[in-house]
């Protein structure tokens, strides 16, 4: 008997701890589901200080937590033609024929950059943009 006890602990722990570990992951994973976020593009946040820059809502389900807002600069130089969502992705199309593409594995990167550091100039959001997000 004390060995089926044993074995019950083991498997109630194993249940448990794929449980915690799934929560944690969940937890830590940026949601990125483009068919809940909306694109816009604006100018001027004087609370923020930035120029113009891509506003996305992003709408989460019932007791999802996680990032309902991000503005992301982009170079007050840029004359954006086009913007939204495709497939996985938001597409930002340039009046020069240029597209940017962010999708769950480069926004966070690219918001890091931008964000790093002191006010970036519009040839450093530039060379960020084309770095994360350049087709």
């Amino acid at each position: 008997m004390p060995e089926t006890s044993h074995l019950v602990f083991a498997i109630a722990l194993s249940g448990a701890l794929v449980w915690a570990y799934s929560r944690w992951r969940r937890a830590r994973h940026f949601i990125w589901r483009v068919e809940s976020i909306s694109v816009s593009v604006e100018q001027g946040d004087g609370r923020l200080r930035i120029g113009q820059y891509l506003n996305l809502d992003q709408h989460l389900r019932p007791k999802e937590s996680g990032r309902t807002n991000m503005k992301i600069d982009v170079p007050k130089a840029w004359k954006i033609q086009s913007f939204g969502v495709s497939g996985s992705r938001i597409v930002i199309s340039l009046a020069d024929g240029t597209h940017y593409y962010l999708n769950r594995r480069n926004v966070g990167r690219l918001t890091f950059d931008i964000l790093d550091g002191e006010k970036k100039s519009d040839a450093e959001l530039e060379e960020i943009w084309r770095r994360y997000a350049l087709a």
